[in-house]
């Protein structure tokens, strides 16, 4: 699907674009230590990847904007990102330390649990953000201006979310009850827009109040589903937000606009509400079968071994 330059999807490309420098800097950075153990080397020594990497970068925009200017700016772009990701999967594999870390990661089922948890609530959100141009605009007939002023109201949702779940989380309420509540919510919303799609009541008063509410459900899981996933492994934090940023991109903003463009039929709501419950359902289901059971498991066992302890 070929995205409008004026539209949102095109402007959440640049945006990702722009922040793939930052975010590589931010990613490496917690890893730096790793790094000068697995190497045998000083932290100085070290510290000149960074260097490295800011150098790569300024000299590879000199090269490669003459090439752009002569095959044009995508292509360029293509031939980038492509070296971009074979780079960082060379470093990924390179070290057999951070091969084992990455398995450790892996092997733990509730940073895994939760890193599913985030990534296909993410999903469920951005359907929202890929298939809202598509149904309020185009189906609903909504003017680019107006479509901004509702999209705006969503965001201000997923804050409002995350404020009531920051201020909750002060006042003692479990991070796993939050995260109950807005998996909940966002299922139960999820279903709601879909049924009013196939009951061809789709208009902006039914669809708005029930997208706010699904958003807003995104600014209490997310939160809780992070601190769930790095929790059980903070000495190797920096491994574990690597495929917690890795699946949220995969299952989000991959499987999300992928499966919004394949089903979209260009009248109907239909794609963007199904593949929205689709989502919110495999973030519940993802959390039920494969968190949660061992989360109990672990209470039972330390309930067991505090009796015991009293006992002696």
């Amino acid at each position: 699907m070929r995205i409008r330059p004026n539209s949102l999807g095109f402007t959440l490309l640049l945006g990702a674009l722009a922040a793939l420098p930052p975010l590589a800097i931010d990613m490496g950075l917690p890893a730096l230590a790793a790094l000068g153990t697995s190497f045998n080397t000083s932290p100085a020594a070290i510290g000149l990847t960074l260097s490295l990497f800011m150098a790569g970068f300024a000299i590879a925009q000199l090269v490669f904007g003459p090439f752009s200017d002569r095959y044009g700016r995508r292509p360029i772009l293509l031939v980038g990102c492509g070296v971009f990701a074979l780079a960082n999967v060379m470093c990924a594999i390179a070290p057999h330390r951070l091969i084992h870390t990455y398995r450790r990661v892996l092997g733990d089922r509730i940073c895994v649990g939760y890193t599913l948890v985030n990534g296909l609530s993410f999903g469920c959100l951005f359907t929202y953000v890929a298939g809202s141009p598509l149904v309020l605009i185009d189906v609903l007939g909504l003017s680019t201006t107006v479509y901004g002023w509702f999209f705006a109201l969503t965001a201000l949702a997923i804050m409002a979310g995350s404020f009531l779940n920051g201020r909750l989380s002060v006042r003692g309420v479990p991070p796993s009850r939050l995260l109950k509540v807005g998996s909940r919510l966002a299922v139960a919303s999820a279903i709601a827009l879909l049924l009013v799609s196939i009951s061809n009541n789709v208009r902006v008063a039914t669809l708005m109040p029930l997208l706010v509410l699904n958003t807003f459900c995104f600014g209490l899981i997310a939160p809780n589903a992070k601190y769930g996933a790095l929790q059980p492994l903070p000495e190797v934090a920096g491994v574990a937000a690597a495929v917690l940023g890795f699946m949220q991109m995969l299952l989000g903003g991959t499987l999300a606009s992928v499966f919004v463009a394949f089903l979209y039929d260009g009248r109907t709501a239909t794609a963007m509400t199904s593949v929205m419950m689709l989502f919110a359902l495999a973030s519940f289901a993802a959390y039920a079968n494969i968190v949660q059971p061992v989360e109990k498991r672990i209470a039972r066992a330390s309930f067991n071994h505090y009796s015991n302890s009293q006992k002696t």
